[in-house]
């Protein structure tokens, strides 16, 4: 199901990014959104770009748990780095993740 609004779909991302990065261990990093009105449909889209730390099987884990989240999230592009040496095989994972939403205009 779709969030009701541009407030419902920013609560929906940040809210689950949030728990779900908590629960695989990971820390969460910078983070920024775009809006945009998805051409010839009602829709609109909302994408936040998040960069998250942790090990390979935490950031394994997190991706499984947005693909598979009751909340309506899909990832758009993922870029994964290894970090310096000095960080225990620490890894950093850049998402971008959309949800979409009825545009106000629409209804």
């Amino acid at each position: 199901m779709l969030p009701a609004s541009h407030a419902a779909a920013n609560s929906v991302l940040m809210l689950e990014i949030a728990k779900l990065a908590r629960e695989n261990n990971l820390a969460l990093g910078n983070r920024g959104w775009e809006n945009e009105a998805i051409r010839d449909t009602p829709l609109e889209r909302l994408t936040t770009k998040v960069e998250l730390v942790g090990d390979y099987s935490s950031v394994l884990h997190f991706i499984y748990d947005v693909e598979t989240s009751e909340a309506f999230l899909a990832i758009r592009s993922v870029q994964l780095s290894q970090r310096s040496q000095q960080t225990n095989g620490q890894l950093q994972l850049a998402l971008e993740i959309s949800t979409y939403y009825r545009s106000p205009a629409a209804k």
